[in-house]
């Protein structure tokens, strides 16, 4: 009499597991070493299976992380490239605030006044109120 080399699942415990057919190998030894190398290269397969998922897995998960990532950098270069455009107009503001300065300098105590790197360094004349 040869030993069971598979024992099936109950139906109540089939139910739970992902697949209904799953069968689940008993580890004991077969004399038979045909039989044997056949649930060798099941085993085996079995394993190899089990990798391949999980390498899978990690797979969408490193895809998932990459795709987050490149968002970040793509907000990121948003972000830097709106800063360019703030800082390149630095000039254009002290510029208009330097004339709306010229304009109020009659009623005004203080006022803001951008000096350019090659303009001389003079302080800008106040203009005395009349009392």
């Amino acid at each position: 009499m040869r030993p069971p080399l598979r024992k099936k699942i109950p139906k109540k415990r089939r139910a739970s597991l992902e697949e209904p057919s799953e069968v689940v190998l008993i580890p004991e030894p077969v004399l038979n070493p045909a039989l044997q190398a056949k649930i060798d290269y099941i085993r085996a397969k079995d394993q190899e299976f089990e990798s391949i998922s999980k390498i899978q897995q990690k797979s969408d998960e490193l895809a998932l992380t990459t795709q987050k990532l490149a968002k970040g950098i793509a907000m990121l270069t948003d972000d830097t490239d709106n800063v360019v455009d703030i800082l390149t107009k630095w000039d254009v503001v002290f510029g208009v605030m330097a004339d709306s300065d010229r304009h109020i300098a009659s009623t005004a105590d203080e006022w803001v006044r951008f000096v350019k790197p090659q303009d001389p360094l003079q302080p800008f004349p106040k203009k005395q109120r009349n009392a």
